[in-house]
Parts: C-alpha cells; structure tokens; sequence
C-alpha cells in the first residue's frame, strides 16, 4: 500500500512538474508573439525593406518555438506513458500486495487457531494413538483366533483320518475273519470228504480181505460178491471185523492221516485233485493186493489149518 501510495505521489509531482513547465513555456512564447507582430507593424509602416528583412528572423523564431513544443509534446506523452505503467504497476503490486496480506492474515489466523485449539489437537493425536492401539491389538487377537481355528480344524482332520484308518482296519479284520472262516469251512468239507472217501475205501479193503480170507469154496464167488458189495453201500458201523486191529496202531495211522489233510489243506495249494490221486494210488494198492492174493489161492486151499482158522474167526 506504501509502495503504491509512492508511485501515486511520484506521478503527481512529474505531472505538476510538467505542467509548471508547459505554463512557463507557453508565458514565454505569448510576449515573444507579440513583440514579434509588433515589430513587424512598425517596421511595415515606414520601410517595406525593413519589414523584408525581419520577415526571415521571426519565421525562424516560430520555427525553434514549433520544435521546442514538439518536444515538449514528446516528453509529456513519454511521461504519460511513463504514469500509466507506473500506475498500472503500482495496481499490479497493490493487488500482490493485497494477496500476500490476505495470505499472511489466513496464516496468522491459522497459527492462532490452532494456538488456541493446541489441546485439542493433542487429544486428537492421544485418540488416534489409542485407536492404532487398539487396532494392533484386535490385529495379535485376530492372529490368535486363525491360529486357533487352524489348530482345531487340524485336529479335526487327524480325528477323521483316525476314524476312517479305524474303520477301515476294523472292515479289513472283518474280511480276514470271514475269508478265515471261509478257509476253514472249506478245509472241513475237503477233511470230511477226504474222511469220507477214506472210510469208504477202508470199508472196501475191509470187505476185500474178509473175501480173500474166507473159505475156499467162497473163491470162485468172489467176483459176484464183490459187485454187489460195489452195489450196497455198507458203513463202518455195520462191517464185521475179521482182525482185531491194535488200537494204539488205528491211533497213530488215523492222526498221522489228520495231521498231512490239515497240512495239506493249510498249504495255499490244497486241491481236490491230491485227494484223488491219493484215491487212485489206494486203489492200485488194493489191485495188486488182490492179484498177490489170487497168486496165493493155490497154496491157501493146501493148509487146511489156515482155514480151520478163518471158519474159528468168523
């Protein structure tokens, strides 16, 4: 404002300056005017020479005052211009001027607001400190319920897995006892079949020796009588022995028989076809039996005290 203030006094005194001058310029050019038309009266009247020859001095004397004014012209318009830049100037710093107090005004009320508010700035700042405290703190509980969840949901699969591992081991137990029951029922049947077949093919050497020991006229109806043996099924319950057998022998043949079916069965390659061809190695057996006791006929029919012997057991 003092700046501006300056200029304004600046240009007025320029301007009163320029117009004291431009007075005094043109007080001296009115006498100088007159005093030339006057002169050039009087010197008309009386002399026309006279009049001549001071024509060129006042037409000279015009022409310095035209060219002085010219200039002064100048300068009073350089200095106009001189004004307006200098006003518009001092308008430009005035408006500068006024932002930067209006700058300075909103900075200093600034600075005294929050002067006056220091305390509650603080309080804020004390808040918001709280409240990041607090944040961290929901931020390690939040950690702790994740880690928890993951630690139960951890034991949970574990107990799921320990439950299906037991379900599976107790299925699996299951399946071994019904595949060990279906063994074992399978093995009985094979020991009662290889029993069967043992008793009935006991039942025929039985039937084949009281045949061959019996009296000589029963010889030539061996043959028929063993086809009808063939065709009659006979137990153990109903043949007669002829031979009182030893039974601590009966007991060891019997167990020892027990003893190679069981292993037999046990062995994962138990199959009816041993038990068969054990039948058909009895069987030969009993052939060649027969045919030694056929080549003995002749000798047999000789003693008759063997047979003395055989009609006594009988």
């Amino acid at each position: 404002m003092l700046g501006f203030q300056y200029v304004v006094a600046k240009s007025r005194e320029l301007s009163s300056a320029l117009d004291r001058e431009l007075s005094a310029v043109s007080n001296r050019s009115i006498p100088f005017r007159s005093v030339s038309t006057s002169s050039s009266v009087e010197t008309a009247l009386p002399n026309d020479a006279v009049a001549a020859t001071e024509a060129p001095v006042a037409s000279s004397v015009r022409h310095e005052g035209h060219t002085f004014l010219i200039s002064q012209h100048k300068r009073y318009a350089k200095a106009v211009r001189t004004h307006d830049r200098l006003l518009k100037q001092g308008q430009a710093l005035d408006a500068a001027l006024s932002s930067t107090r209006v700058k300075l005004q909103t900075e200093a009320a600034s600075d005294q607001y929050v002067t006056q508010n220091f305390h509650l700035v603080s309080k804020v700042r004390q808040q918001l400190a709280q409240v990041r405290t607090l944040v961290l703190k929901v931020v390690e509980e939040v950690d702790q319920v994740e880690s928890l969840l993951m630690k139960r949901c951890e034991e949970r699969a574990a107990l799921q897995n320990a439950e299906v591992a037991a379900k599976q081991q107790q299925e699996l137990e299951c399946f071994e006892v019904s595949i060990a029951e279906e063994s074992e029922g399978r093995r009985r049947e094979l020991l009662e079949t290889r029993r069967q077949q043992l008793a009935s093919a006991f039942a025929d050497d039985l039937r084949t020796y009281q045949t061959l020991v019996g009296h000589p006229e029963d010889a030539a109806g061996v043959p028929k009588r063993v086809l009808q043996d063939e065709e009659e099924t006979v137990t153990l319950d109903e043949v007669d022995l002829v031979v009182s057998a030893d039974p601590d022998q009966l007991d060891a043949f019997y167990g020892s028989g027990s003893e190679r079916d069981e292993e037999d069965c046990l062995d994962p390659g138990c199959d009816a076809s041993l038990v068969l061809q054990e039948l058909a190695e009895r069987e030969k057996d009993a052939a060649k039996r027969k045919e030694m006791d056929a080549v003995q006929e002749g000798p047999a029919s000789q003693a008759p005290s063997m047979d003395q012997r055989t009609e006594k057991v009988m």
